[in-house]
């Protein structure tokens, strides 16, 4: 989808709904645009971050960042510890503070497990990230038990982005990031429409 369906104005607007973390529904109202409109958009958005920190953990990726650790999506009950049948499995990996959270091929090793409660003494600092990482990320995604499946890897990405650029002024590095992205992308028609 390219960016420029909409005036370069209206894009920064919905950036900045999307930075402060409106849902599509609240962004389409406050800004009179299509709802569906608005979720092409944050769709987009979240597959520009997806890609953007794909990039950062393989450039920050070095062999000795090998401490892993284990978490699940699943649809019924969001982020979890436990791996089961039906979850999709990440790991969790550290690097200079930043969190990293492929998903897990087949028969890739599932990492070492956090604990729901666990106390922060006496574990590394890794794991401690880790664990800020896992309790953050499942508060968000409270709000998102229902998405479909093909979809949760992007809201990972998306709380990994957030997490990792918590300092920054995360409109203008998405703004960035979906403009480099938009060089590389052909147009898809949108509809936009009064409220």
């Amino acid at each position: 989808m390219k960016m420029n369906s909409l005036s370069k104005h209206r894009i920064k607007k919905i950036i900045n709904c999307f930075a402060a973390e409106l849902t599509a529904i609240d962004t389409a109202q406050k800004l009179k645009i299509h709802r569906n409109t608005v979720n092409k958009y944050y769709r987009f958005i979240r597959e520009a971050i997806a890609q953007y920190q794909e990039v950062q953990l393989q450039s920050n990726l070095t062999a000795d960042a090998t401490e892993r650790y284990f978490i699940a999506w699943h649809r019924n009950t969001g982020l979890t510890l436990v791996p089961e049948t039906d979850t999709m499995n990440y790991s969790l990996v550290v690097i200079n503070s930043k969190v990293y959270v492929p998903a897990q091929k087949p028969g890739e090793a599932n990492g070492s497990l956090l604990s729901e409660n666990q106390a922060t003494e006496n574990i590394s600092p890794n794991q401690s990230i880790a664990q800020y990482f896992y309790n953050y990320a499942k508060t968000k995604l409270t709000k998102f038990y229902g998405i479909r499946p093909q979809y949760a890897d992007l809201y990972i990405k998306e709380l990994e982005f957030r997490f990792n650029n918590q300092d920054s002024n995360l409109a203008a590095l998405i703004w960035k990031v979906v403009s480099q992205t938009d060089k590389q992308v052909e147009s898809i028609p949108t509809k936009v429409t009064a409220q």
